[in-house]
């Protein structure tokens, strides 16, 4: 946060002491936020409730891009390092490859950028008294994180509008139900949480198991969930003051969210993913699967996510502006190996992991790693299926459609997990 980085000249303060969160001094002083509505001057689809270009469970009224150092009373004190780099790395498949990326490579930059805030909010003081200062921190970051699950599952509840003049103090989101501190936690959070199918897309995020143990029963096939590290007497409670932190639903810095593109640092951390992607798809030694299998999205059953679902940009093709793209066409379309892509990184040498002793480079699918300094891996020992290549499908199903062609489809964000609990919402 002293870095050279968050200065004037640069991407500006980390932590904006105004009642707006916003810079005011800089390069990039009061930058707007635009509200969301369509070319044709009609309301976009989703937005806030006071009309702007953020997701709905944040009730942000600034008009600003709005910035926080904290989530809560919590500073971030976790960051990218170069064995996260390395893990993400080690993933043979595009699913898990592409559904891990956002996590500690890059998310909790997100959060340390972004962050979260209420007045008057107490959730976390009362959980801290209860379990201890290090589980509720932790619970903190996981709720904050789980808004977008509560809201598509309908737990959360936003308002559709709200004036200009309407105090974020009456235009908030909640829970139509919240347990008491009296209640049973099982009668309420668990059962809601288990059938809505937070649990489950929790779960999908977390496929190392650091925080969400996903059992099935082998006799019945039942599944059910439980935390990691915690007892069984306090599996329930641990549950109930989830489900009572998510539900005091908190305003949010724009890089923590799905608008995080308005705030102008995002377009330098998120070439840290593409370079990596790049690197992946570059290296001969790495076997890589780029199946990309049908609704793994974590929401489930959501238009956007899919390998033949739209892209609602023109323009992305020089050679045709006229054509959009699939997810699949355009993941097609960046291959590096493939004279198609526009651009290709001019090196991949992550400087400062090698001045660590730490080439990245040197994993690959497979290869383990301890954390030690200067660890590094043969890459020849790697693991996994045949590297299958990218598909060739050019046809316009794969690689764009013609204008008249364009199906739509909602945009959604992924949700980080784990360390990248602090990431972006």
């Amino acid at each position: 946060r002293d870095s050279v980085v968050f200065t004037d000249q640069w991407f500006g303060t980390t932590s904006p002491s105004n009642e707006l969160q916003t810079m005011t001094s800089g390069v990039w002083a009061y930058t707007p936020v635009m509200k969301a509505v369509n070319t044709d001057g009609t309301a976009a689809p989703v937005q806030n409730a006071y009309g702007y270009l953020r997701a709905p469970w944040n009730t942000n009224n600034a008009p600003y891009v709005a910035r926080f150092n904290r989530t809560f009373e919590f500073e971030t004190d976790v960051f990218p390092m170069c064995s996260d780099y390395i893990d993400v790395l080690n993933y043979d498949t595009w699913l898990e490859f592409g559904q891990n990326i956002a996590n500690g490579a890059h998310g909790p930059i997100h959060g340390m950028i972004g962050g979260a805030w209420k007045a008057n909010f107490s959730g976390w003081e009362s959980a801290e008294k209860s379990m201890g200062a290090t589980q509720a921190k932790l619970l903190v970051y996981l709720a904050v994180a789980s808004y977008p699950q509560f809201w598509r599952d309908g737990i959360i509840s936003c308002p559709d509008s709200c004036d200009d003049s309407t105090p974020i103090s009456e235009c908030q989101c909640s829970c139509a139900t919240v347990p008491a501190d009296d209640d049973v936690a099982t009668d309420v959070a668990s059962p809601l949480l288990q059938e809505s199918g937070v649990f489950e897309r929790l779960a999908r995020h977390d496929t190392k198991q650091r925080l969400i143990e996903r059992k099935i029963d082998d006799l019945t096939g039942a599944v059910s969930y439980s935390w990691v590290g915690v007892d069984e007497l306090s599996q329930a409670d641990t549950t109930d003051w989830f489900f009572r932190i998510v539900c005091e639903v908190a305003q949010t810095g724009d890089m923590l969210g799905s608008s995080s593109p308005v705030d102008p640092i995002f377009w330098s951390v998120h070439p840290t993913v593409d370079r990596l992607w790049q690197w992946k798809r570059l290296s001969a030694d790495c076997s890589y699967n780029y199946t990309w299998p049908s609704g793994t999205s974590i929401y489930g059953t959501c238009s956007g996510h899919d390998e033949y679902d739209m892209l609602p940009y023109y323009g992305l093709n020089t050679h045709d502006t006229n054509r959009v793209f699939t997810n699949k066409g355009i993941y097609d379309f960046l291959d590096p190996v493939e004279t198609t892509s526009p651009y290709v990184y001019d090196d991949f040498n992550w400087d400062h992991c090698l001045q660590d002793n730490t080439d990245v480079r040197n994993f690959c699918t497979g290869d383990s790693y301890d954390g030690s300094e200067g660890d590094s891996a043969d890459s020849t020992g790697s693991e996994g299926g045949e590297s299958q290549g990218p598909t060739d499908d050019t046809t316009s199903d794969s690689s764009g459609v013609s204008d008249d062609e364009h199906q739509g489809g909602e945009s959604n964000v992924g949700v980080p997990t784990a360390k990248a609990f602090l990431g972006m919402a």
